[in-house]
């Protein structure tokens, strides 16, 4: 019986060991600092809270970009350190706060966080961390970011394609249930009778009124972008019933102004900058910095 109970006891020793020692496992290091397997697995877990699981599988994400994005992050946050950048703790408290807002209680809150992992302290630090990021990001990146109104006149000019409106047309529709039906309302306007009228006589439904092209199913663009102004198609079955279309008005492709899409081309050229200094920026960076990725074993 005792030999048993030693037996047990020793899996048991050996059981939380193991689980210890993977979790304090070092997966990289970054200057004169350690990042643990249990860090990793904090930081996937802050990762999927911000992201959503949704987010993680639309971004490909897996363990190793994960790490990979922890160790810049450990990067800019030495750099920011180094820089002596601080935030205060009102700020922390009020993004605290508003994230806080999500929740019915704080006990609902509380308990959110112990399912992911975290401790409201080491969700706090987390917090705080990022938030250092974020300000020396703004200094040293997002606030120096500059753009003329020459540039987005000639992302304009050269990009015309990409601003263009595509084919449209303003149609009138009825829609009916049945084929037969269907059938009865084309031949009446064959015969002569007035769309209009025959509208408000059958139709379940108001018209489709102005459709761009590619917004459709293929089927129903056919009989609409073949029809002439002023014509009607032939009865279009979809899942639920039976369309007749008449074409009104039909619009060319077309480019859209500058003054329309202006406010556009300004976030898309934002953006190009900004991911371009960033990565600049990172890779200045480590040229300076010692970074070890241990081998998994």
């Amino acid at each position: 019986m005792k030999k048993i109970i030693l037996l047990s006891f020793l899996i048991l020793f050996l059981s939380v060991c193991c689980a210890y020692s993977l979790e304090d496992k070092v997966v990289a290091i970054v200057n004169d600092e350690v990042i643990t397997k249990a860090e990793l697995n904090m930081y996937i877990s802050m990762l999927k809270i911000q992201i959503t699981e949704e987010g993680w599988q639309k971004y490909e994400m897996s363990e190793k970009k994960a790490l990979e994005n922890l160790i810049e992050n450990r990067l800019i946050l030495q750099e920011a350190k180094n820089n002596k950048i601080e935030v205060e703790d009102r700020y922390v408290e009020s993004r605290l706060a508003k994230m806080r807002s999500n929740f019915s209680s704080e006990y609902e809150f509380s308990d959110f966080l112990a399912r992911q992992g975290f401790t409201l302290s080491e969700f706090r630090k987390h917090m705080e961390e990022q938030m250092l990021a974020d300000r020396l990001i703004a200094l040293k990146i997002r606030n120096r970011i500059l753009i003329s109104p020459s540039e987005v006149t000639d992302y304009y000019n050269k990009h015309i394609n990409d601003f263009y409106f595509p084919e449209r047309i303003y149609t009138d529709s009825i829609f009916v249930g049945t084929e037969n039906l269907a059938k009865e309302v084309y031949n009446k306007l064959k015969g002569g009778a007035d769309f209009g009228e025959l509208q408000k006589q059958y139709s379940k439904r108001g018209s489709l009124g102005m459709v761009t092209k590619g917004q459709l199913l293929k089927e129903i663009e056919d009989a609409i972008f073949n029809l002439e102004v002023g014509k009607f198609s032939k009865p279009v079955e979809t899942s639920d019933g039976f369309y007749i279309f008449m074409a009104k008005e039909k619009l060319p492709p077309s480019a859209r102004e500058l003054k329309d899409v202006q406010q556009v081309i300004y976030n898309i050229i934002w953006e190009n900058k900004y991911s371009a200094k960033l990565k600049e920026f990172i890779g200045q960076i480590k040229e300076k910095s010692y970074i070890l990725i241990k081998d998994e074993k």
